[in-house]
């Protein structure tokens, strides 16, 4: 899925004319710039609402808000290393998360939506897993790291059914409108009994706001932070418990859910960490 610009754009306004998602978000970002060293985080944040409202051309849009960015950080260290820093910091709690539920594992390990493979090849380096191969749908080589990241042309992996023992999902299913096949086909890849570990945002509460505010977060830190990613932010959450549902459906069992919570250093996100085992049936 590429992006509705038109769609996201009056979901962007949309959040915004809330008074209390607005708030929250405002809250948040300026936190997290601040954090960076700049100690003018709150009124660089409205300043990104401003022109978000008045915008009728998202993408430069977006350009001109990461070039007020990354001048921002002009004498504090650039935008990317601390960016860079937190991704590192991000990469490592998400290793640690998920490590314990591998133990055992053995055989291919597929990495759905890997982006540079820093979880990946933390797993591999500990000994968590014994091979593990990630595909994304932007490029990466992954070789300086040494491990194999596939670019996805489509959302269906081209691997045979039942190619990996085990697979690793984080943070992906909120990114594509179709997200239904994405856990289709890993329902077909996973071999049964096999195990799938993922760790997907939610909103923290089944409401309006909160689900305004779980898009709102997610558009800005992906969009204007990381634009040069291009990731589509079509805001297909789920709450905790929706998930649980959608898996079922998608042929997995779901053995162990863990609320993470507000745990990542970049993004106030709310994230859950879901055990799913395949069945040993197609259950369609």
């Amino acid at each position: 899925m590429r992006h509705d610009l038109v769609t996201m754009l009056a979901r962007i306004k949309k959040a915004l004319a809330m008074e209390t998602v607005r708030e929250r978000v405002h809250q948040d970002f300026a936190l997290i710039i601040d954090s960076f060293g700049f100690n003018e985080g709150f009124s660089l944040v409205e300043t990104f609402f401003l022109r978000l409202e008045r915008t009728t051309d998202l993408l430069a849009t977006e350009l001109k808000i990461n070039l007020d960015l990354t001048n921002a950080f002009a004498y504090t260290g650039s935008l990317d290393y601390h960016l860079r820093t937190g991704l590192n910091t991000r990469a490592e709690i998400i290793c640690k998360q998920v490590a314990p539920y591998f133990k055992g594992v053995d055989g291919r390990v597929i990495d759905y939506g890997c982006g540079d493979g820093s979880v990946a090849v933390r797993l591999l380096e500990r000994e968590v897993v014994k091979e593990i191969v990630g595909y994304d749908v932007s490029t990466y080589t992954g070789a300086d790291k040494g491990i194999t990241i596939k670019k996805l042309e489509t959302i269906e992996v081209p691997e045979p059914a039942g190619s990996f023992a085990a697979g690793l999902m984080t943070n992906v299913l909120h990114h594509e409108v179709k997200n239904g096949l994405i856990l289709s086909d890993l329902s077909r890849l996973i071999k049964p009994s096999g195990k799938l570990v993922v760790i997907e945002t939610c909103p923290e509460k089944d409401t309006l706001e909160d689900f305004e505010v779980t898009f709102l977060n997610d558009y800005i830190y992906n969009r204007l932070f990381h634009p040069k990613d291009d990731l589509p932010v079509p805001g297909t959450f789920e709450t905790a418990r929706g998930w649980v549902k959608r898996f079922e459906a998608s042929g997995f069992e779901v053995r162990d859910i863990v609320e993470l919570g507000y745990d990542q250093p970049l993004i106030r996100d709310w994230h859950v960490l879901y055990e799913l085992q395949r069945f040993n049936y197609n259950p369609l």
